[in-house]
């Protein structure tokens, strides 16, 4: 597999540092990963990347390593000699997951190649099959190669999905009262779909799957949504005051009400600490 890469997360765990994880023990860890999905029922690393995704900007507690550890390595956590090494990369990659959601993005009205790049960087990992030809060149666009039928992102948004049934109760009040986060994880669970069997097991219409244009288009968008949830959980933390509610005011992407013609998140609803 290849990954495409994105870099960045906020919230240490661990005792581990926040900030981007290496490319070392990246490598480590999504070969530990390969195998735990493989041999013993855990998550590989696209997966990892969705889960703590979840973790890091859901509401309430802040599940533990004891919450999330067998979710991660399945039948692998207890295993004879299972190595506190591999509990550290997770812990890097949870701290790198919450470095990245704090990176500040890039001026959507900005169309530089060094914007595109930022924000591309803001991805999560993501796991495509490798390319037939060794030999293309590293600058070509990594998914001209993904067959058009590939489920892109459907581990992210399963593992994403897997850490919000961790906190349930406190994501569903979370979307009960916020109608754009409840649209917002109704379309990752239709980015979970792969095959008719699994929408009929879920109560999902299968005609009505994303195809792999659409998939790309809202794993483009998910850096935005999860700052958005990062930023709103701060709001929270800092100011513990009853919370307006949402649906008193405008959807993220809707036009600002002031008139100044920028979308509601990006102007007066901008999340701005003080």
């Amino acid at each position: 597999m290849t990954q495409v890469e994105g870099k960045g997360g906020p919230v240490g765990d661990g005792g581990v540092e926040e900030g981007p994880i290496d490319e070392q023990d990246l490598a480590a860890l999504e070969s530990l990963a390969e195998g735990w999905a493989l041999e013993h029922g855990g998550m590989p690393l696209e997966a990892l990347d969705g889960l703590f995704s979840a973790l890091v900007v859901g509401p309430g507690r802040t599940p533990g390593p004891a919450e999330y550890l067998e979710l991660a390595m399945g039948s692998a956590l207890s295993a004879k000699g299972s190595p506190q090494s591999a509990i550290e990369l997770l812990q890097k990659l949870r701290s790198h997951v919450a470095w990245r959601v704090a990176q500040p993005m890039a001026d959507e009205d900005d169309e530089s190649e060094e914007a595109m790049l930022q924000d591309f960087e803001l991805l999560p990992f993501l796991g495509l099959p490798a390319a037939e030809n060794s030999d293309a060149d590293e600058s070509d666009d990594p998914l001209d190669h993904v067959p058009r039928d590939f489920p892109i992102g459907a581990l992210w948004a399963s593992g994403f999905l897997q850490g919000v049934a961790l906190r349930a109760e406190d994501w569903s009040a979370w979307a009960s009262a916020d109608e754009d986060l409840a649209r917002d994880l109704e379309d990752l669970a239709r980015l979970t779909l792969i095959d008719p069997a699994q929408a009929q097991e879920l109560g999902m219409d299968w005609s009505e799957r994303f195809d792999f244009d659409e998939r790309w288009d809202l794993l483009a968008s998910v850096p935005a949504l999860l700052q958005d949830l990062h930023l709103a959980r701060l709001e929270g933390e800092l100011t513990p005051i009853q919370p307006v509610r949402r649906g008193e005011q405008p959807g993220r992407n809707d036009p600002c009400p002031c008139g100044s013609g920028n979308k509601w998140k990006k102007c007066c609803g901008a999340n701005t600490l003080h």
